[in-house]
C-alpha cells in the first residue's frame, strides 16, 4: 500500500507498505528509505491512512517517534 503524501507534509513525499518493510521518501532527498516495522501493522496503516485524509499529527515527528521506540529500524 502507497501513501503520496508530499501535498500535505513538508517532511515525508512518500510512504509504502508492504509485509514488515516501510519504504519512506523524504522531502528534498532523491534517494528512499528502507525499514523494517516490528508492531502492528494494521496499525500503521491505519494511521497513515487517517493522517491522508485529516493530516491530524505530525507526519515527521511521528516517523521519528517509531523509530526512537525501536519499531522502525532502518535496512542496510
Amino acid at each position: 500500500m502507497s501513501f503520496d503524501t508530499k501535498d500535505i507534509s513538508t517532511a515525508i513525499d512518500s510512504i509504502t507498505v508492504s509485509a514488515e518493510k516501510v519504504s519512506v521518501m523524504f522531502s528534498s532527498q532523491e534517494k528512499v528509505y528502507d525499514y523494517t516495522f516490528t508492531g502492528n501493522l494494521s496499525e500503521l496503516v491505519s494511521e497513515l491512512e487517517k493522517f491522508v485524509k485529516e493530516q491530524h499529527l505530525s507526519l515527521g515527528r511521528y516517523f521519528n517517534n517509531l523509530v526512537k521506540d525501536g519499531k522502525l529500524t532502518q535496512m542496510k
